[in-house]
């Protein structure tokens, strides 16, 4: 459980959490190597993260400006990742090198989206 939780509280992106729970729910990606039980435990740890980003959002604890730069650093974080488990050999850190620049994309098209929203404000 405690794997889970640590995985999805490193989570910055509200997209990424929400894209996650679709892959987990198609049992896609990484997620096709784990049992019902891990993949319970997964999904209640994104869906916490994900409460508690929206709550954060909410109660004005977390600004938008936090948020984009949270976002940043996580690009970042992830890029590192990815080049990371590409470095390595076999079949599970090339998926996990995959996931990574998947996460970076998605983070990138949550960001542009929120630059030109507040541009158009």
């Amino acid at each position: 459980a405690a794997l889970h939780l640590a995985h999805a509280a490193q989570i910055d992106s509200f997209d990424v959490v929400t894209a996650e729970l679709a892959e987990l729910e198609q049992r896609g990606g990484l997620h096709r190597q784990m049992d019902d039980s891990a993949l319970a435990l997964r999904r209640a740890a994104l869906l916490a993260r994900k409460e508690q980003m929206e709550a954060q959002v909410a109660d004005g604890s977390l600004s938008m400006e936090a948020y984009l730069g949270r976002l940043r650093r996580a690009i970042g974080c992830e890029q590192e990742s990815a080049r990371r488990h590409k470095a390595q050999s076999g079949v599970s850190s090339k998926m996990r090198a995959i996931q990574a620049l998947r996460r970076v994309k998605t983070m990138r098209e949550e960001l542009n989206a929120a630059l030109e929203a507040e541009r158009e404000a």
